[in-house]
C-alpha cells in the first residue's frame, strides 16, 4: 500500500482486539482500537478513518448496529461487521444499515483482509457513482440554462413514425410556451414553418433519412417560423444514434437578431465595396459555416467563373471539400484574430492576398468574417525576382573563401556567411542583433591588446578601413585566427550610409609561414655571419654579393674590398674561375690548393665547395661557396706522407731481409738433406723445408704487394705448388684456382696445409721416376671456399682412418684447419689416388 489506511476496530473483547490489531497491522493497515460504540462515535467526530470494523455485541452500552446507524448519520464511511452470530435475522439486520461486508469471527486473517479490501472497492465505486450522478445533474442544469441564454432548443425525429418531439426550450422559441410536446412532422411543418421553406426542409430531411445508418452524417439549414412573431431561425440537423433506435436528433437556434445585423452589415459593405472595387480590392463576407454571404464587384471580376453566394468559400475559391491549412477564414474563426494567407491560384496562375478580419458581436461571439482579397501577382513576381537575386547573392557569399559580416548603422550584426560563422564561432542566428564587437573580437597578436573596431572606424569616417598587421580574431570558443580585413560603408541610393560590410580572411597559415620565414631568415643570417666556416655568395655574373667575417679573416682582406669583386674578371686562379663557371651552369664544384689573395699579400691552402643557387622558378641566380683554411692540415698531411714513405721503405727492407733469411734456411736444409744418411732424417728435413718454403712464399708475395694484411690465395697457392713441384719433375702440377682474398694470418696456415699435402703426395703417391699429376682446385662457396688437393697415385687402403694416423704432417694439417674455422678430410679417389679437402667458412 502507498499509504497505510486507517481502520477503526470496535471490539469489547481485549484478547480478540489485540490479536486482530496485530494481524491487521502486519497486513499494512493502521489500526485504532476502541471498546464501546460511544467511544467510536466520539473518535470519528474528531478524526478521520478509512473503514470501521464493528463487533455487533459490545457489552452494556450501544450494540454494533446502533453504533453503525449513528456513525452513518454524520459521515460516509464503509463499515464491516465482525461477529460470532450466523443467524439470518442478525445478518439481515446489518444489511439494512450498510452492505459493505459481514465477517464471522475466527474466519482467519486472509478472509478478513479480503473482506476489508472488497469493502474499500465497494465504497470507492459507490462514491464514483454518486459523483457521476451529481455531475450529470449539474450538466443538465448548465445545458438548460445555456440553451435559454443562447436561444437554442433541441428536437428529435422518429424515422419510423415521423413523430417529432420538441424540447421545452424549442417550444418556448416557437410559441412562447415552455413545455415538451410531440407531433407528426407534417403538423409541425404546417403549424410553424412558412410554405416557401417546406420544400427546402423536406429535401434536407429526406437526405438525413437516406443516411440514417451513416453515423458520421450531419446537416444544417435555415428556415423561417410562421408564429408567433415571424422569427427567422437557423436550423441545425445533427446525426442521432440511428443504428439502435432510428431517431434523428437536432438543435434549433434563434438567429433573428443575427440575420438583422447581417443584412445591415451587407448594406454597409455594399457602400464600401464600391469604393474598394475602384481600387481593385475584393471583399467577401463569410458566416460561421464558411458560406459566402456577400461579395463586392471586384471579387466577381477576379473570379468570373460563377456565383459564390451561398457556397462554401473553400469549395468555390480553392476547390477543396474542407478548409485547409492556408484558409484565412478558418484561422480567423479559430484564433479570433486577423489572419493573412498568401495563396497561388493554379487555374489562372495568379497570386492573391487573403486578409480575414473576424467581426465581434455584442455577446462576444464571432459569427461572420470579412475577408479582403487583393491580386498581388505583380508584387509576388517582383518579390520572387528579388528572392532569386538574393539567393544568387547568398550562394555567392556562401561559396567564397572570404568571411563576410554586415552590420546596421549602429554596428549591430545583420548577416554573415558560413565562413564567418566558422571563424567567429557564432551561427548567424546567434549573431543577429548583437554588437559587432561581441561577435568580431580582435586583438594584437604581438601584445594581446584589443584592436580598434574597423566597423566603428567606417561609421565614424565614412571611408574604407583596413586592419593593421599582426591582428588576430578570438573566436567564441577561444580559438585564435590571424586575419586580414577590410570594411566598407553600405550606401543607399542617395549616398547615405545604411550599414557596413566587412570582409576578412583567415591567414593563420600564411602568417605562420611568413613569421617562420622571418625567423628562419634571422637565424640563417646569424648562422651566415657567425659561422666558423668561411661563406660568401655571388650573383649570376660571378660578382660577390656578401660574405661573413670568417671569410674576410681567411682571405686577409676587408669587406669593402671583397663585396663587388668580379671573380671571373679579377681573379688570376683559373681553377677558381672554372669552379664559379660550373656553378653558374648548374653543377657543384670544388677547389683545393694554395691560394694567393689578390686583395692581400697572404698565401693560404684552402678547400672551397661551390654550389649553384636557384630561385622559386628553378632558374640559377648565382652561387654560394664555403671555404675552409686547411693549411695546418695540409702541412700535417705532407709530414705524414713523408713519414709513411719512410715506413714503407723500412718495411720493404725488413721483408727483403726476412725473405733472404728464409732462403738461406731452405738452402741449409737442402745441404743437410744431401749429407744425410738416414731416410728418416731426409724425410724430416724435406718436410721442414717444405713448410719453410710455404712461409717464405708468403713473405715473397707480401714484399711484392701493396698490402701486408691480405693476399691473393690464388697466387699464394700457385707459388707454393710451383716451388714444391718444379716443371722438370715427372709429376705434373695442375691448377684450377679461383680468386680469393684472405688475411695473411689465415693464408699462412692454409699454405702450410697445402705444403704438407703436396710433400706427402710426392713421398707416398708415386714411385721413384713415376709420372703423375697433383691438382690444386680452389672454388668459392656461398659462405666461404673449398680447397681440394688430389693426386692420381697409388692411393690409400679403403679402411684407412686419417683421424687416427700418427703422422705428424696430418695432425698438423687438421690442427691448422681447426684454427682457421675450417675442416680437413681425406678420402680415396676413383679410380686411383687420394683427395684431401679443406673447407673454410
Amino acid at each position: 500500500m502507498d499509504k497505510a489506511k486507517k481502520i477503526l476496530l470496535v471490539e469489547d473483547d481485549p484478547v480478540m482486539a489485540t490479536l486482530g490489531k496485530k494481524q491487521l497491522e502486519k497486513k499494512g493497515y493502521s489500526v485504532v482500537h476502541v471498546s464501546t460504540g460511544e467511544k467510536a462515535i466520539a473518535l470519528l467526530q474528531k478524526e478521520h478513518a478509512s473503514l470501521v470494523l464493528m463487533d455487533i455485541d459490545l457489552g452494556m452500552g450501544m450494540d454494533g448496529t446502533q453504533t453503525a446507524e449513528r456513525i452513518l448519520s454524520f459521515t460516509e464511511i464503509p463499515i464491516v461487521f465482525l461477529s460470532s452470530h450466523t443467524e439470518p435475522k442478525v445478518v439481515e439486520k446489518t444489511e439494512k444499515i450498510t452492505s459493505y461486508g459481514y465477517v464471522v469471527k475466527n474466519s482467519g486473517i486472509t478472509v478478513l483482509d479480503a473482506s476489508i479490501k472488497m469493502a474499500f472497492k465497494l465504497f470507492d465505486a459507490k462514491q464514483s457513482i454518486i459523483s457521476h450522478k451529481n455531475d450529470l445533474l449539474e450538466n443538465k442544469r448548465i445545458l438548460t440554462e445555456s440553451q435559454e441564454m443562447a436561444k437554442m432548443g433541441s428536437w428529435s425525429l422518429d424515422v419510423a413514425s415521423l413523430i417529432m418531439t420538441l424540447s421545452p426550450e424549442h417550444q418556448f422559441m416557437a410559441e412562447g410556451i415552455r413545455a415538451e410536446i410531440s407531433m407528426p412532422l407534417t403538423e409541425y411543418s404546417d403549424r410553424y414553418i412558412i410554405k416557401d421553406d417546406h420544400e427546402k426542409i423536406a429535401a434536407h430531411l429526406e437526405s438525413a433519412i437516406r443516411e440514417i445508418h451513416n453515423l458520421d452524417y450531419s446537416d444544417e439549414f435555415e428556415y423561417r417560423l410562421v408564429d408567433p412573431a415571424k422569427k427567422e431561425i437557423r436550423y441545425m440537423l445533427v446525426r442521432g444514434k440511428t443504428q439502435k433506435n432510428g431517431i434523428i436528433y437536432g438543435i434549433t437556434h434563434d438567429i433573428t437578431d443575427r440575420k438583422k445585423n447581417e443584412n445591415a452589415l451587407i448594406q454597409e459593405l455594399d457602400n464600401m465595396g464600391k469604393i474598394l472595387s475602384a481600387m481593385k480590392i475584393g471583399l467577401i463576407l463569410h458566416d460561421r459555416e464558411f458560406r459566402v454571404l456577400w461579395v463586392n464587384p471586384s471579387i466577381r471580376e477576379m473570379f468570373p467563373e460563377g456565383n459564390p453566394i451561398g457556397k462554401k468559400c473553400y469549395e468555390f475559391f480553392v476547390g477543396r471539400d474542407q478548409p485547409g491549412e492556408k484558409c484565412a477564414v478558418e484561422k480567423a474563426f479559430h484564433t479570433k484574430q486577423t489572419a493573412t494567407v498568401i495563396s497561388h491560384n493554379q487555374e489562372n496562375n495568379r497570386w492573391y492576398s487573403f486578409v480575414a478580419q473576424p467581426i465581434l458581436e455584442k455577446d462576444g461571439e464571432i459569427r461572420q468574417v470579412l475577408e479582403t482579397v487583393m491580386d498581388i501577382t505583380d508584387q509576388k513576381n517582383l518579390e520572387q525576382e528579388l528572392l532569386r537575386k538574393e539567393e544568387r547573392l547568398r550562394v555567392t557569399l556562401n561559396s567564397i573563401e572570404d568571411a563576410v559580416i554586415s552590420t546596421d548603422t549602429v554596428g549591430l550584426v545583420t548577416g554573415m556567411n558560413p565562413k564567418a560563422e566558422t571563424l567567429t564561432g557564432y551561427t548567424e542566428k546567434d549573431a543577429l542583433g548583437k554588437p559587432i564587437g561581441q561577435v568580431f573580437r580582435i586583438s594584437s597578436s604581438i601584445t594581446g591588446e584589443p584592436v580598434e573596431d574597423p566597423v566603428r572606424i567606417v561609421l565614424d569616417s565614412g571611408a574604407v578601413a583596413s586592419l593593421a598587421n599582426h591582428t588576430q580574431l578570438v573566436s567564441r570558443q577561444g580559438g585564435l585566427y590571424q586575419i586580414t580585413d577590410s570594411a566598407a560603408p553600405i550606401r543607399g541610393p542617395e549616398g547615405n550610409i545604411m550599414g557596413v560590410v566587412m570582409v576578412f580572411r583567415d591567414i593563420t597559415v600564411e602568417y605562420a609561414i611568413r613569421e617562420k620565414i622571418a625567423r628562419d631568415e634571422e637565424r640563417y643570417r646569424k648562422i651566415y655571419y657567425n659561422a666558423p666556416m668561411s661563406i660568401f655568395d655571388y650573383d649570376h655574373n660571378g660578382i660577390i654579393r656578401e660574405c661573413n667575417d670568417s671569410f674576410i679573416a681567411l682571405i686577409g682582406s676587408s669587406r669593402e674590398d671583397l663585396i663587388g669583386l668580379h671573380m671571373l674578371r679579377d681573379l688570376k686562379d683559373e681553377k677558381i674561375k672554372d669552379a664559379v663557371r660550373a656553378t653558374l651552369s648548374g653543377k657543384n664544384a670544388s677547389y683545393q690548393d694554395w691560394y694567393s689573395s689578390v686583395t692581400a699579400s697572404k698565401n693560404t691552402f684552402i678547400h672551397v665547395l661551390f654550389h649553384p643557387v636557384y630561385d622559386s622558378l628553378g632558374e640559377i641566380v648565382g652561387g654560394v661557396a664555403m671555404a675552409d683554411d686547411i693549411t695546418p692540415m695540409k702541412n700535417l698531411e705532407m709530414k705524414l706522407a713523408k713519414s709513411l714513405e719512410e715506413n714503407k721503405e723500412l718495411l720493404r727492407e725488413l721483408q727483403h731481409r726476412a725473405k733472404n733469411s728464409f732462403a738461406m734456411i731452405v738452402g741449409m736444409m737442402d745441404l743437410a738433406v744431401l749429407g744425410a744418411e738416414s731416410p728418416e732424417t731426409v724425410h724430416l728435413l724435406t718436410d721442414i723445408a717444405s713448410r719453410v718454403r710455404a712461409i717464405s712464399e708468403l713473405y715473397e708475395i707480401l714484399y711484392s704487394s701493396q698490402s701486408v694484411r691480405s693476399i691473393s690465395l690464388k697466387d699464394y697457392l700457385a707459388r707454393i705448388g710451383r716451388s714444391l713441384i718444379p716443371e722438370s719433375a715427372s709429376v705434373e702440377l695442375q691448377l684450377n684456382l679461383e680468386e680469393v682474398i684472405l688475411s695473411s694470418k689465415k693464408a699462412i696456415r692454409i699454405g702450410i696445409i697445402t705444403a704438407e699435402v703436396i710433400t706427402n703426395a710426392l713421398k707416398h703417391a708415386f714411385s721413384a721416376g713415376q709420372s703423375g699429376k697433383i691438382t690444386l682446385d680452389l672454388q668459392k662457396s656461398p659462405d666461404g671456399f673449398r680447397l681440394e688437393i688430389c693426386d692420381n697415385g697409388r692411393g690409400i687402403p679403403e679402411d684407412f682412418d686419417y683421424r687416427k694416423s700418427e703422422s705428424l704432417g696430418l695432425q698438423l694439417a687438421m690442427d691448422l684447419a681447426s684454427q682457421t674455422d675450417g675442416s680437413f678430410s681425406i678420402k680415396p679417389r676413383k679410380p686411383s689416388g687420394v683427395s684431401c679437402v679443406l673447407e673454410l667458412r
